[in-house]
């Protein structure tokens, strides 16, 4: 849902998988408030049915943005205020991210990273990240980069392949933003808003790179590389960089703010 600061209010993409369960979860909690079970109708009148403002409450909570999900290899929502120095992955690999000079700041009614040149985001290698099919991400860059074809870092493990990066271009008079995932890299001309909220979203569907921005399709390119996964090399993965190595050297550095990253092993839904 698009909020009054001009932004999806959480990420609208979910894993494909999780739409089956959602569904299944809905009959099972319909059927559920029926009050079925063997014996007389006396027995059945006997159970009362939930409320039905209760009932809708269930139905419309939104589920939490790093739920628990062995898909979800990564997840930072940037919530936690102050940000500590090592924050921990929401979700399912065991790793955490280092945080130097990286601040607190409010978006809606969460949070997220406010980021410089100063700043670094570190997640170390790991083995549990790996076949990444999708990532998410929210980003705000407050200047573009500083001649016509350079670039800014959104998020990179520096090896391509098994690559997963995102970057922003300048390219007079406008932008692109360039996905990778696997052995596919593409670049996408983007109609980006210089200290605006974005919500990014790239995946790997039926070896096909596909790019939204903001809810909508920006573009797509058939490839058999980005179907054989993304993940972290020995340089691990830096958010809001270009990475060139590791924890050290990083440069291309966003000026602005990130937020909501999530990294699946499975392809990401297109918005609904």
């Amino acid at each position: 849902m698009r909020t009054s600061a001009g932004y999806i209010d959480h990420a609208p993409f979910r894993p494909l998988a999780d739409y089956d369960r959602q569904v299944r979860s809905y009959v099972v909690l319909v059927l559920a408030g029926c009050g079925f079970q063997h014996g007389t109708a006396t027995e059945d009148a006997a159970i009362p049915d939930a409320p039905d403002a209760n009932v809708d409450m269930m139905i419309d909570a939104p589920a939490p943005f790093c739920a628990a999900d062995p898909h979800l290899r990564l997840c930072y929502s940037f919530d936690q205020d102050p940000l500590p120095p090592s924050l921990a992955n929401e979700g399912a690999a065991n790793v955490s991210a280092t945080l130097t000079n990286v601040t607190h700041t409010a978006r809606g009614a969460t949070g997220a990273a406010q980021i410089d040149s100063t700043s670094m985001i570190y997640v170390p290698y790991t083995a549990e990240v790996t076949n990444i099919q999708g990532f998410e991400v929210s980003f705000r860059a407050d200047g573009a980069p500083a001649i016509n074809g350079a670039r800014l870092g959104i998020l990179d493990t520096n090896v391509i392949p098994p690559n997963v990066s995102f970057f922003l271009y300048r390219v007079d008079p406008g932008y692109q933003l360039r996905c990778g995932l696997g052995g596919a890299l593409y670049a996408f001309d983007a109609p980006l808003v210089l200290g605006m909220w974005h919500d990014a979203v790239c995946t790997c569907t039926a070896d096909t790179l596909q790019i939204y921005l903001d809810g909508a399709k920006i573009g797509e390119q058939a490839t058999s590389g980005c179907s054989s996964g993304g993940g972290f090399v020995s340089a691990g993965m830096t958010i809001g960089q270009n990475n060139n190595g590791g924890p050290t050297g990083a440069d291309e550095w966003l000026v602005g703010a990130v937020d909501n990253v999530r990294l699946w092993d499975v392809p990401v839904a297109p918005p609904q």
